[in-house]
């Protein structure tokens, strides 16, 4: 066990801290690649920018190892990874390790030590997230809880160990590991310190040099871009991830689909004058979502994003499937679309 390492199996507050700032940049063996001299900025630029169609693509997998299988009461699941949050500090992540210690033992403890950090961090990748999560459910924990509560759902019961536990993502850890693996190449994700001066857990979109605000009007967005809102009113903003931006005309059967779900025709056709057609621009969006206090809801999921032109109304399916309404995106105000410098 490296020094580091014996550092954090004590839950030290600090050691954590310091032990994901150290490995953080040793998590890809990726390195960037440098233009030729004889290239001009602009062929740099453009020969960094990955298409729409591969960003897509890749954000969809990204998605799919966030979607977990998991073996539980005999039963196998998939799980989208939940939130969390470590509003509070890093004595919260430390609370959250020493328990999952207690679970495991200190053997088993010992050998996912990293794993368990990582996921506990906010920051983690999905197979840290997956692996601590099977230890947990292998030491029957989902079994004692399942046992309490018969009402739960084996994929409820999951969701719920991870809440407990810590374990999960917040909307800018999701929109963080996923932009980096929409950059990446195969299994590889992109290296932090192509993109970002500070470690994963003290990224700020909105604050780091090789991003760059390009609107603060989403008709601009593309794959790949990260949304920034402003905090709302419990001080928090929200940062998500672009898959997809697309203005809609009304199809000729007069109903509008969007993510499997029918748009209310009230807020499409709101604002079109007699005879005009109704235009809603659709911007769907990764991250992992806020549940307020039930870890069964909110966590890892792709969202609609819809904006009638010509109404100038906004709308969105809240964490309980109901259709909302509010005169900006998710109910908050819009700060910026951001992308990389080095990105045209």
């Amino acid at each position: 066990m490296s020094d580091g390492l014996r550092r954090v199996a004590g839950t030290s507050a600090h050691a954590i801290h310091d032990w994901l700032e150290q490995t953080e940049l040793r998590r890809s063996d990726a390195k960037p690649a440098s233009p030729s001299r004889a290239e001009s900025p602009a062929v740099a630029q453009l020969k960094n920018r990955p298409s729409p169609a591969t960003v897509g693509a890749r954000l969809d997998d990204f998605r799919r190892q966030a979607e977990a299988s998991y073996q539980v009461d005999g039963k196998t699941v998939r799980v989208s990874a939940a939130f969390c949050t470590l509003h509070g500090g890093p004595a919260k992540q430390g609370g959250y390790v020493a328990a999952i210690k207690k679970a495991l033992g200190p053997e088993r403890f010992r050998e996912l030590a990293p794993k368990a950090l990582a996921a506990t961090s906010t920051r983690g990748t999905p197979e840290d997230i997956r692996i601590t999560t099977q230890a947990l459910l292998d030491a029957g924990v989902a079994k004692d809880l399942l046992a309490k509560r018969p009402d739960l759902s084996p994929e409820q019961a999951v969701r719920v160990v991870m809440g407990a536990y810590g374990i999960g993502l917040d909307c800018r850890g999701y929109a963080l590991r996923a932009f980096l693996h929409a950059r990446g190449n195969g299994s590889v994700p992109a290296r932090m310190d192509r993109y970002f001066d500070k470690d994963a857990g003290n990224v700020l979109f909105q604050h780091e040099g090789r991003m760059r605000r390009v609107a603060t009007d989403l008709s601009v967005a593309r794959p790949g871009d990260i949304i920034r809102l402003k905090p709302g009113a419990d001080g928090r903003d929200h940062n998500v991830i672009v898959r997809s931006n697309e203005l809609r005309r009304l199809p000729e059967t007069g109903e509008m689909m969007v993510l499997g779900k029918d748009v209310p025709a009230g807020f499409v056709t709101k604002g079109a004058a007699a005879g005009a057609e109704p235009s809603v621009r659709v911007v769907t969006v990764d991250a992992a979502w806020g549940d307020g206090g039930d870890p069964t809801l909110g966590g890892v999921r792709r969202m609609a994003w819809l904006y009638n032109e010509k109404s100038g109304e906004w709308g969105h399916w809240d964490r309980f499937g109901a259709f909302r309404t509010s005169s900006g995106p998710y109910d908050h105000s819009l700060d910026g679309v951001y992308r990389p410098r080095g990105e045209t």
